[in-house]
């Protein structure tokens, strides 16, 4: 098995853009989801979860970085509509500039289903991780691998909504306690 590498040195704590630039504030909690928009990477789910929790965490941002099937991204934005989250999701598009945008993340997330396959390696929760970020992952194939629940990370099942809500929220805890 050949394991899949990325260069760590483009990678840093310091982003050149400015948490404004992207309707961020200061005081957001933000959550990175790279993932191609598709249905297997649970961006649903992710939707579902967050609408559990929109209550106790009203400054959450989620800023969902990729393309993919236009149809899917649409049903996603209805999704978001319905759960009253359009000032959660932040839409980003396909990125070169990844590095440079994981800085202005508080942690990373990829919600990978098992439809019929699993995730391959999770590089985006990798390259989160080499920003120093926290990552909340899913039991799907090779988050596995990367991520040891309760060491540098959450894993949680794949289907399990209550749990991935309960990640956010115990992420979101833990990172309000670092900035007192």
């Amino acid at each position: 098995m050949i394991i899949i590498g990325i260069d760590t040195k483009v990678f840093s704590k310091k982003s050149p853009y400015k948490r404004a630039e992207f309707n961020l504030q200061l005081e957001d909690i933000v959550l990175a989801c790279i993932a191609y928009l598709i249905p297997d990477k649970g961006h649903r789910e992710l939707i579902r979860a967050t609408a559990l929790i929109k209550e106790k965490v009203p400054n959450l941002k989620i800023l969902l970085i990729g393309k993919g099937n236009p149809d899917y991204e649409e049903e996603l934005k209805r999704i978001i509509c319905e759960f009253a989250l359009q000032k959660v999701f932040i839409f980003l598009g396909a990125r070169d500039d990844v590095p440079q945008l994981l800085p202005l993340a508080d942690g990373g997330i990829l919600t990978s289903q098992n439809y019929g396959r699993k995730e391959g390696f999770g590089v985006a929760l990798v390259e989160a991780m080499a920003t120093a970020l926290p990552v909340i992952g899913t039991r799907s194939g090779g988050l596995e691998e990367i991520i040891q629940d309760g060491v540098n990370g959450w894993l949680v099942e794949a289907d399990d909504l209550d749990a991935l809500s309960k990640a956010i929220l115990d992420f979101t805890r833990i990172l309000l306690k670092g900035k007192d």
